[in-house]
């Protein structure tokens, strides 16, 4: 995956006082191709989609007699938390992904109407994904001390929490602008 913005030399912390949100925001680009780039590298033989659902495959805390699962309605729910998908495609996006999911051998339906289990091929796609992930995790954590660890995870939570806030509308805010002129 070619950046399209070219090479960019990010300033460390120790380069500004204080940075702004004017200043985080210019790193969205960058921050975004980063994370895509990661993406691609742990799972460059299939979609993003599938190697989401795969890592939440693993990661469910669902299980019944055959272990762990999801559903469709789980994996419509994962797509419209974190793809840019409308309404109304939501559930057509989660059978692509699950018809593709079948077409590699990655998942199996038992153990309960509509449990989407993984394969032994799909336990060992998870596992080379959650390798790939981990070390090239790891090597960005070896660069931080335990405190920058703890304050980025914080900063990552924070973040998630407040993008999972409503946006008010722009006319709310106008209508409340005005309300608080009067």
């Amino acid at each position: 995956m070619e950046n399209p913005a070219g090479e960019r030399s990010l300033p460390s912390g120790n380069d500004l006082e204080t940075p702004t949100a004017a200043f985080f925001v210019k790193l969205l680009p960058t921050l975004y191709y980063a994370v895509n780039r990661v993406l691609d590298d742990c799972w460059p033989a299939f979609s993003k989609k599938v190697g989401v659902v795969l890592l939440a495959l693993d990661s469910s805390t669902m299980a019944d007699s055959e272990g762990k699962y999801l559903t469709v309605a789980e994996i419509a729910k994962l797509f419209k938390e974190g793809f840019v998908v409308s309404e109304s495609s939501v559930k057509s996006e989660a059978s692509k992904v699950k018809n593709e999911l079948f077409d590699l051998d990655f998942i199996k339906i038992q153990g309960g109407r509509d449990h989407i289990h993984l394969t032994p091929k799909g336990e060992a796609a998870a596992s080379r994904l959650l390798a790939t992930a981990t070390g090239i995790v790891q090597d960005t954590l070896k660069v931080l001390d335990p405190a920058e660890q703890r304050q980025l995870l914080n900063f990552a939570v924070r973040m998630l929490e407040t993008i999972k806030k409503p946006v008010a509308k722009e006319s709310d805010s106008r209508n409340s602008d005005q309300a608080d002129v009067a």
